[in-house]
């Protein structure tokens, strides 16, 4: 199986700089474009199922590509952002300023520290993996799309890569990012194709 696991498009909480998390927050007519610019890269692929967290802005960034696809949108609560609790509205300035001993903390210990009213970095990763586990029996071959988020994005990335959560830092997801997963033989040992890549964005600045 080849896995597009996909960031969504930009909302204008991503411009102000503000924690989203479970924040259902819509994408902004840029996100809008930056999903459609996607859409039109990924028309030419065949696709097995496409698959969307149950929030709005990565949603509508699913049913975006979904319009060059015969294929529905399917939901999942595991590729939901995590869960930042008291934090979510504030800019990371707001974050910083009124919240820097936790952030400290969350430095050494970014995987299993829980934020305040809202989960860990380890909970968002294993229920990720657990959604992402059945897509792989049900669709063995084939091309699946998953669209995500940011820091659930990130979680699984370190996940398929082997990699300590303390190191999703060292990663990227930039809107509407595409990373390239080949799932097959070498299970659990993917390949890693392509790593947050906005080529579909060259055109689109230039505009």
């Amino acid at each position: 199986m080849l896995l597009y696991l996909i960031r969504h498009g930009q909302t204008a909480w991503n411009c102000e700089r503000r924690c989203q998390g479970f924040t259902d927050s819509e994408l902004n007519g840029t996100g809008r474009l930056q999903a459609e610019s996607l859409a039109r890269q990924l028309s030419s692929i065949k696709l097995e199922a496409i698959y969307s967290s149950t929030l709005k802005r990565a949603s509508e960034t699913a049913r975006i590509i979904a319009r060059y696809h015969d294929a529905p949108v399917k939901m999942s609560d595991g590729f939901r952002e995590i869960n930042q609790g008291q934090f979510e509205g504030l800019t990371l300035s707001e974050l910083v300023s009124l919240h820097a001993d936790f952030l400290e903390r969350w430095m050494h210990d970014p995987a299993d520290l829980v934020l305040p009213g809202g989960e860990s970095m380890r909970a968002v990763q294993e229920r990720a993996w657990n959604a992402l586990a059945e897509i792989i029996e049900a669709y063995p071959t084939g091309n699946v799309i998953v669209v995500g988020h940011n820091l659930c994005n990130l979680a699984l990335l370190c996940r398929l890569m082997n990699l300590d959560l303390k190191y999703f830092r060292h990663l990227r997801q930039d809107e509407s990012a595409v990373n390239l997963i080949e799932i097959g033989e070498r299970w659990p040992h993917p390949v890693i194709v392509r790593l947050n890549d906005t080529g579909h964005l060259t055109n689109f600045a230039a505009r």
